[in-house]
């Protein structure tokens, strides 16, 4: 928490209100399944543009404390697009964002991230001038309520294949290196929330079902996760819920067990 105070939060929206009973979207794509879990993460009537280009439409989101949500949907759907404003790194034009109850809709990136967010982005974001030891060292430290369950001698331990490279800079590891550098280091914030933004992106097969088993360690940890990833069976496999987008709405929103074949072929099939 000291950390967070050196950084006074963004000004907060005029409208203010309180986060704590957010409106749903409608009853047809209301979720029936998963855990119940106190809120962490709330999106409500989300409308987001790229000039002209009206991307997102009215959407709503939510995932709660150690839940695991798949968001799915084909390129272009905007999945990513809503990530970035929950994150702070785009500005919605309506709507509002809460975390743990809290008006962030107006929040700097930074502060979110403080709050408890990690995020692990679609492109990796590695710092190819530093080593894998740096890369890891430099994020590392306790959660917003002081826990310290990830470990940089724990991170070792999940990835040893960053054991054996500590002194390699991150633009000599190869692309799954690469990607449990980019976890192991969202890891060692102790975040209550980890974004996976198709971290399983260009990868091999074999390095691509070592990054599912991860993800699955990480689930059991107790974090929540937000996945997004092409390989829809390991996401449903994985999910407590899946949320599908199309052309910037949600248009299911259940229980993983409620995705079945004919609706991934109706709303994701190519």
């Amino acid at each position: 928490m000291a950390d967070m105070q050196r950084f006074p939060p963004a000004p907060r929206p005029m409208e203010g209100g309180d986060c704590g009973s957010l409106p749903s979207q409608a009853d047809a794509v209301r979720p029936r399944g998963g855990p119940s879990a106190e809120p962490l993460l709330e999106a409500s009537g989300i409308h987001t543009y790229y000039g002209a280009s009206h991307i997102l439409h009215g959407v709503d989101f939510r995932i709660g404390r150690g839940e695991a949500v798949g968001l799915m949907g084909r390129n272009g759907m905007g999945k990513t697009t809503l990530i970035r404003c929950m994150l702070g790194h785009l500005r919605s034009r309506q709507g509002k964002i809460c975390w743990r109850g809290e008006d962030v809709t107006q929040a700097a990136a930074y502060y979110i991230a403080r709050l408890g967010v990690a995020y692990v982005p679609e492109g990796r974001g590695i710092f190819p001038n530093l080593t894998v030891k740096e890369n890891l060292v430099m994020a590392a430290g306790q959660g917003v309520d002081g826990r310290r369950d990830w470990t940089y001698p724990r991170v070792l331990e999940t990835f040893p294949r960053l054991a054996e490279r500590l002194d390699h800079g991150g633009g000599q590891l190869s692309g799954g290196e690469q990607q449990m550098l980019t976890i192991g280091r969202a890891l060692l914030t102790n975040p209550d929330l980890l974004i996976l933004d198709e971290a399983t992106e260009g990868l091999a097969p074999l390095i691509a079902r070592d990054i599912w088993r991860i993800i699955g360690e990480i689930r059991s940890s107790g974090i929540a996760t937000l996945i997004v990833d092409k390989n829809y069976a390991a996401v449903m496999d994985l999910a407590d819920r899946c949320v599908v987008m199309i052309k910037g709405t949600v248009v299911f929103n259940d229980a993983s067990n409620q995705l079945t074949g004919e609706l991934v072929q109706k709303h994701l099939g190519v």
